[in-house]
C-alpha cells in the first residue's frame, strides 16, 4: 500500500490543484402559468349570479320532479323524461358545498354556450339533500333552462341526477 501511494505521487510532482472559479447554479424550472381571460371568467360569473336568489319561487313546487318554463314546450318535456335527450355532458356536484355547487352550474352554462350543448347532466349526490332541493330552484331562476327533468332509470332515477335542457339559440 505504501509503494502505491510513492508510485501515485511520483506520477503527478510537479502538478497543481485545479481552482474551480466558476458556480454553477442550477436552472430555474418555469411553472406553466395559466391566464383566465378576464372575459370568460366574466362570463362565468355572469351565469354562476343568475343562482343567487335563495327565496324559493313560485312557480315551482319543491316537490315536483319536472318543470318547463313555457307551455309550448310541453313535448321537449315529455321528450326529456322519455330519455329521448341524451345529456351531452356531465356535471358533479356531489361533496361542494352550496357556493362552489353555484359556480360549478355556471361554468356548465357557459361551457354549454360555447359549445352549443342543448342537454347537460347534473350529479347531485346523496347527503342532506340540500344540493337535490336547491339545484331546481337555480335551475329555475335560469333564463335559458327550458326544461328539467329527474333522469330516468337508466342513469340513476333517483339517487343522483337532475337533467337539465339549455336553450342555446341565444
Amino acid at each position: 500500500m505504501y509503494n502505491n501511494k510513492k508510485i501515485f505521487r511520483k506520477y503527478l510532482h510537479g502538478t497543481k490543484k485545479i481552482v474551480q472559479d466558476t458556480v454553477f447554479k442550477p436552472k430555474k424550472i418555469l411553472k406553466k402559468r395559466t391566464f383566465f381571460s378576464k372575459k370568460k371568467f366574466q362570463e362565468e360569473e355572469i351565469h354562476s349570479y343568475l343562482f343567487s336568489y335563495t327565496t324559493p319561487l313560485k312557480l315551482y313546487n319543491e316537490n315536483t320532479v319536472s318543470y318547463v318554463r313555457d307551455k309550448k314546450n310541453i313535448k321537449k318535456l315529455k321528450k326529456l323524461s322519455q330519455g329521448y335527450y341524451i345529456p351531452e355532458i356531465f356535471i358533479d356536484v356531489h361533496g361542494l358545498n352550496q357556493h362552489q355547487a353555484k359556480k360549478e352550474l355556471g361554468k356548465l352554462f357557459f361551457i354549454c354556450h360555447k359549445e352549443n350543448l342543448s342537454c347537460a347532466g347534473i350529479i347531485h349526490g346523496h347527503g342532506k339533500n340540500i344540493l337535490k332541493k336547491q339545484i331546481p330552484l337555480w335551475l329555475v331562476q335560469h333564463p335559458d333552462t327550458i326544461a328539467f327533468h329527474r333522469a330516468p332509470c337508466t342513469l340513476n332515477k333517483d339517487q343522483t341526477t337532475l337533467f337539465l335542457l339549455i336553450d342555446t339559440s341565444i
